[in-house]
This record gives structure tokens, C-alpha cells and sequence, in this order.
């Protein structure tokens, strides 16, 4: 179409320089000069016509085919798969934001580069969510599928632990992270589940977070699964939940060897949650926390002490007492100091390989095996964490885990506290909807919420199980800024507001990722009860 056009031009380029002469003057006949030069430009347009004549049939032999549209080869969904909060994760309690991106569900997924032929050593918005098959994994660890392309050396690795078949928990928990992140690409997650679970919980996660078939690995070891297993002893006596003796409750503590069991290179640096958290704050943050040359970085809890989950006087009895010569390096422990929750914690793992932590865990555990009475009580996990850890740990603010968002009640003592912290008088906090129940006040009211990093919904009153909850039974309410979560339902009092905190975690799981999420255990539990 194009020479054609060319073509048409030229002609009429000749047309008007042989016409204009003549109708210049009165006289037909051209002047010398002027024919010469008529004649000169005649005969370069009809050498240009020439050449395009020329060009044309050249191009029509030697035009080349269109290209067949070019296929990108499918990125493996990872090595691995791992699974949402279970029973056993969280230790039993004795005596009881920035502008979001689009939703999850709609947010293509991040580009990153492939990986070169030589691995580089590996070193953290807000949405609601919405399948892609994962292959069956192999033995071990390890699974048949390609692994994941990794463009960057400090990516952050973010661990979970679980057998459950809910994974609605861990679901919410990894799109919050990713939401609240400042650079999600970076983000890695690892998950620890039984081999049982591994292929569906990879399966489902990446259909309901498509970004995760990039940027997931599920982890399993029948092995080393057995090893934490041998180690557990549960004793009725010791006030502990039955369920807190599922091996993935002590999972964490064996992150590096689940992880060196995979392909990848092992990464320096872990940061470990609980399934049952929302991530509010960049992650990536806790990943590149000053350690200071400690092992372990976690958020001091001074509402608990070790006396409340260690029986000193046992402890003398077995020839430790407040010295642990054996295994401690940090000399005495003082029954009344703060604990430290394992809820929430970064590993560095050279130093946690290197100090032998996890090896100090498993001789608290089998001290507890050989004891004839309790020398721990109502945790499972938490006290040997307390002990192999005590003094090698940096203190992480207490911004990273807002603790208690589960619970039904406060205490008298907290809500004095509480009454206290916010200024507010009993009469001002029963519009928030508090009412007194007997030596309580239900329900619990949280303000570490208000400026938290991380939400932790340790307690009975899971928000994802609402509907099991007693009748009428309140949720607890969070605090927040006034101009945080602004399509939730609130209460304003005293120039405070404050949400529920459930509304909070459904948030970060829409409906319908809910719904799949439900039914893809449910179908799991059929086939395999």
C-alpha cells in the first residue's frame, strides 16, 4: 500500500513540472533555460521512479514471515508447599499503616529476573484474595517441580509452621505481609507442613495468591518430622493442651535443617511467625534488625514471667535449679523476668547453628522426659525456648507482637491498667462495649493495636472460627488510628476509635478466598479421614 502510494506521487510530480511552464506566460514555447532545467528534473524523478519499481519487487521476493507469538516458558511453582496455623502452634496461656495498593486477587504479579546457572546465596500491600496445580513433591523435603526463579541475593525469607487443615489463618497471615511490604517482590515464603498436606495447601495457596507460585516453598521431611517427634513427652499434669504436642508446635526451632534439606542455598536470615498474625508493618524491617551477634531477636512480654512456666523448685530437685551449668552459658535465671514469646522471632541462622540452640532445646526436652514430675508447666514449646535462649537473645520492640487479640476477657488488674493508659473511665469503655463479668471484663480490649507492626490473635476466640463462638459472645476490640481500616465498622470515644478486631483479619481474606480456602480442607479431610 505504501509504494503505491510513492508511486502516485511521483507521477504527479512529473505532471507538475511539465505543466506549470506552460501556463506561466502567453507564449507555449519554454525558454531555454528553462527547458533544460524541465528536462534535468524529469529525468531524476523518472530515475527515482525506477528505483522505487526496483525496491518494490526486492522487498515482495524477500518480505519475511511473521513471527509465531514467542512463549514464555512456565516459572516452577517451587520446590515445596506448607500450611496454615494448626492447633498446636500457639502455647497455652496460663489461667485461662501507609496507602494500599490494589487488592491481592487483581495485582499482577511482581517481575523479577531469572536466576543464573550459579545460585547466588539468598540473604519483606494490603488486599483481599482469589487455582494452579503443584506437583506432587518427592521424598523428603524436596519435590519434583522446577525451582522458583530468584532475581534478588537479600531476599526475605518468611517462615511458617503448621498441620492444620485450616488454612484460611496462614492465607490472611501472607497476604498481609505481602500488602504491608515495600517491596513484596523480595519476599520469600516458607512453609512447614506434613508431606500429607504439602501438595493440596501449595496448591490452593497459589490459586488464592496467584504471587505465590513465584515466591512460595513448602517444606516437608518425614525424617526430621520423626526426630521432633521422638523428642516430644506430654503430660496431662502439666496443664498443657493436648494439642500443643503436634511436632510442627517445635518446628521452628529446626527452620535451618527443614530449609537445608531443600535445593536452594540457606538463607542468613529467618523471620518466623505464627499463623495466627497479621502483618501490619514491613517485614523487611525484622529482616535486617541489628542482632548484635545473637542468635535470636524476639519481643520481651512482661505480663508473663518464667515462674509461670517453670517449677523452680522441681528444676532444684533434678540438681539445676536457677544455674543450668550443664547447658546454660548465661548463669542465673531470675523466676520473676519477662518472657520472651516465640510467636514472633528472627534467626540468624550462622549464630543459631553455631551456638547450638537448637540442640540446647532438645536437652530441656528430654530433661523434661526424665523428670518424674513437671518440671515445666502449661506451654509445650515455650519453656524449653525460654531456657536454651535465656540471655542470647535481643529484645525486639513491642510493636511486633501485639499480643492477646483472641482472648474473651480482661482482668480486673488490666482493665485498671487499661482505665489508666487511656484515660478513659469504665463508663467510657462500656461504649467501646465493655461490661463487668464477675473478677473479669469482657471483652478484651487491646491499645497496643493502635501503633502495632504485628497483630497476634493468640487466644480462643479466633476470628476465623466466628462461627463457633458462644452465642452473643463479644469480640475483642482493637484500637487504631482514626484514620486506619476505614471501611470497618467503629466506635468513637473520648476522641478514640476503636474496631473489632476480627473485622481486622477478615480485612486481609476476602469471601470467596475464604470459601475455597474452607472447601478445599473440607474435601482434603473426606479423602484422607
Amino acid at each position: 500500500m505504501a509504494s503505491c502510494d510513492l508511486l502516485k506521487l511521483a507521477c504527479a510530480d512529473i505532471f507538475h513540472f511539465l505543466a506549470r511552464p506552460c501556463r506561466r506566460g502567453k507564449s507555449r514555447k519554454l525558454p531555454a533555460r528553462g527547458l533544460r532545467v524541465l528536462l534535468l528534473k524529469c529525468v531524476l524523478i523518472l530515475a527515482a521512479v525506477a528505483g522505487i519499481g526496483v525496491t518494490l519487487h526486492f522487498s515482495q521476493a524477500f518480505r519475511p514471515r511473521s513471527p509465531d507469538p514467542i512463549r514464555l516458558p512456565e516459572v516452577g511453582n517451587g520446590s515445596w508447599t506448607a500450611v496454615g496455623e494448626v492447633e498446636g502452634v500457639e502455647e497455652e496461656q496460663p489461667a485461662d499503616a501507609t496507602t494500599r495498593p490494589e487488592p491481592a486477587t487483581r495485582r499482577p504479579e511482581p517481575t523479577t529476573q531469572p536466576e543464573p546457572p550459579t545460585r547466588p546465596e539468598p540473604t519483606t500491600r494490603r488486599p483481599e484474595t482469589s487455582p494452579s496445580p503443584a506437583k506432587s513433591p518427592s521424598k523428603g523435603s524436596r519435590s519434583s517441580e522446577p525451582a522458583p526463579a530468584m532475581a534478588f541475593t537479600d531476599s526475605v525469607h518468611v517462615c511458617f509452621c503448621s498441620d492444620d487443615t485450616d488454612w484460611r489463618p496462614v492465607a490472611a497471615a501472607i497476604n498481609s505481609t505481602l500488602q504491608n511490604a515495600k517491596r513484596p517482590e523480595k519476599l520469600i515464603f516458607h512453609l512447614i507442613t506434613s508431606p500429607e498436606l504439602a501438595e493440596v495447601v501449595g496448591q490452593v495457596l497459589k490459586e488464592v495468591l496467584p504471587v505465590l507460585r513465584r515466591q512460595l516453598q513448602v517444606h516437608s521431611s518425614v525424617s526430621l518430622q520423626k526426630r521432633i517427634k521422638g523428642q516430644i513427652s506430654y503430660r496431662k499434669s502439666s496443664g498443657a493442651r493436648k494439642g500443643l504436642a503436634s511436632a510442627f508446635n517445635f518446628a521452628p526451632f529446626y527452620l535451618e535443617e527443614f530449609l537445608a534439606q531443600s535445593d536452594h542455598a540457606l538463607p542468613k536470615r529467618l523471620v518466623y511467625l505464627d499463623t495466627d498474625v497479621l502483618l501490619l508493618g514491613d517485614v523487611e524491617r525484622l529482616a535486617t534488625a541489628q542482632l548484635h551477634g545473637l542468635p535470636a531477636a524476639a519481643v520481651e512480654d512482661c505480663s508473663q514471667h518464667f515462674d509461670i512456666y517453670i517449677d523452680f523448685g522441681e528444676m532444684a530437685g533434678l540438681g539445676t535449679g536457677r544455674h543450668f551449668p550443664a547447658i546454660h552459658e548465661s548463669g542465673r535465671v531470675d523466676p520473676k523476668e519477662c518472657v520472651f514469646n516465640r510467636g514472633i522471632f528472627v534467626m540468624d541462622v550462622l549464630e543459631w547453628k553455631k551456638r547450638q540452640i537448637t540442640r540446647d532445646i532438645e536437652r530441656w526436652m528430654a530433661k523434661y522426659r526424665e523428670s518424674k514430675k513437671d518440671i515445666y508447666k502449661f506451654g509445650m514449646s515455650q519453656p524449653p525456648w525460654l531456657l536454651a535462649l535465656h540471655g542470647k537473645y535481643h529484645q525486639l520492640g513491642a510493636e511486633w507482637n501485639c499480643r492477646g487479640l483472641g482472648r474473651e476477657a480482661l482482668s480486673l488488674q488490666e482493665l485498671k491498667a487499661l482505665k489508666a493508659e487511656l484515660k478513659l473511665s469504665f463508663k467510657e469503655l462500656q461504649k467501646v462495649g465493655a461490661r463487668a463479668m464477675g473478677d473479669q471484663a469482657q471483652p478484651y480490649i487491646a491499645s497496643c493495636s493502635d501503633d502495632a507492626e504485628v497483630l497476634h490473635f493468640n487466644g480462643k476466640l479466633k476470628p476465623w472460627r466466628s462461627n463457633r463462638w458462644v452465642r452473643r459472645q463479644p469480640s475483642p476490640m482493637c484500637m487504631v488510628k482514626a484514620e486506619a481500616f476505614p471501611s470497618l465498622p467503629r466506635k468513637s470515644v473520648a476522641g478514640k476509635t476503636f474496631v473489632r478486631c476480627a473485622d481486622i483479619w477478615s480485612n486481609f481474606l476476602s469471601p470467596e478466598a475464604a470459601q475455597l480456602l474452607n472447601a478445599t480442607a473440607v474435601n482434603f479431610y473426606k479423602v484422607n479421614a
